[in-house]
């Protein structure tokens, strides 16, 4: 029969911050999940065999947290053991996507009590500024979205960027393959227009790093629109 692998590091995320449960509590889920059932004792011995001491008073309130995150349930049993079985993964994956549409709702209301910088509220036509990371570019992007911005997102379609692209064309109106890469914004009104000019290098540690250039200019984006964004259809 083929065991689950433990190491499924998007898992391990989604049960960590959905679930509550910490990386150990979750790599041991996926060892119940390929087992027949358990008992506390069988739970116990999963963690020992990952390494780490629990305890069995311990591996009572594990097992009482997956029961009550609903990722194991009690099965009738000849022993005189409590046994359980985990929940199948389909099953899982249903938990999990609807714990993420109710984070969906709770990031929405967040949302709308986000304070923005004071960037936003000067005169953009006077104005750029250097975007020292991943994260500050990502959240530009989303408070320009929230502030009735329109985004388009133009990739050189590099493959080591591919994770920070996906992120952006989760924000983006739009996302083209282009020969730069750069983010388009304007107000949906269309009396404000501007460039992320985006550029990639590697730190000390050999590490690729993204930083990001913003300016409100309409003519580079008259430019850069007509050039990448017009000849791709």
């Amino acid at each position: 029969m083929m065991t689950v692998n433990e190491n499924f590091p998007r898992i391990v995320k989604l049960l960590q911050g959905l679930k509550g449960l910490n990386e150990g509590e979750a790599k041991a889920f996926f060892k119940i999940c390929s087992k027949k059932s358990v008992s506390v004792k069988d739970v116990l011995d999963i963690f020992t065999e990952l390494g780490i001491d629990v305890g069995r008073t311990k591996a009572y309130g594990i097992v009482e947290k997956y029961r009550h995150e609903g990722l194991i349930f009690p099965i009738d049993s000849k022993s005189n053991a409590n046994r359980f079985k985990a929940i199948h993964p389909k099953t899982l994956l249903n938990q999990l996507n609807a714990d993420m549409g109710k984070l969906d709702e709770d990031i929405a209301h967040l949302s709308e009590s986000y304070e923005t910088s004071d960037f936003e509220d000067k005169d953009p036509k006077a104005l750029s500024k250097i975007l020292k990371s991943e994260g500050e570019i990502l959240t530009t992007c989303n408070v320009l979205c929230q502030n009735d911005g329109e985004l388009i997102v133009v990739s050189k379609g590099e493959p080591k960027l591919k994770h920070f692209y996906d992120a952006l064309s989760g924000i983006g109106n739009k996302t083209i393959k282009g020969d730069i890469n750069a983010v388009l914004f304007k107000k949906s009104s269309g009396d404000e227009k501007g460039v992320i000019d985006l550029t990639k290098r590697y730190n000390k540690d050999g590490k690729l790093r993204i930083f990001g250039n913003i300016m409100y200019d309409s003519e580079k984006y008259d430019y850069i629109f007509g050039k990448e964004v017009r000849k791709s259809g």
